[in-house]
């Protein structure tokens, strides 16, 4: 295994498929599938999720930030993607990127 590679780049969702239960929840629904630099990557696994909390700075509450997950596409890269929560944090009205991939 050679490591991560950090990219930092927006995916564009395919529209067409998504989790209803996950959006019941509040949830974002992860894409099945999504193009990334003229590509299309579907996704095969999902390896791991995770919420990323941020405190503010004049209150003691937290905020969910952004919903993180740990893939491997069918064609077997491992992608860590995430989506940005709150819309003025998002660049360019982008929400979902593509983080780092872990190369092997």
């Amino acid at each position: 295994m050679m490591g991560e590679r950090f990219i930092s780049e927006a995916i564009e969702p395919i529209a067409g498929e998504f989790d209803p239960a996950a959006m019941a929840a509040g949830e974002p629904s992860l894409p099945a599938r999504f193009r990334w630099r003229g590509r299309e990557y579907e996704v095969a696994e999902l390896l791991e999720s995770r919420r990323e909390l941020t405190p503010r700075s004049f209150e003691e509450d937290r905020y969910l930030r952004k919903h993180w997950f740990r893939i491997r596409t069918r064609c077997g890269v491992e992608m860590n993607l995430y989506f940005q929560r709150r819309s003025r944090d998002v660049r360019g009205g982008k929400r979902w990127w593509l983080y780092t991939i872990v190369e092997h």
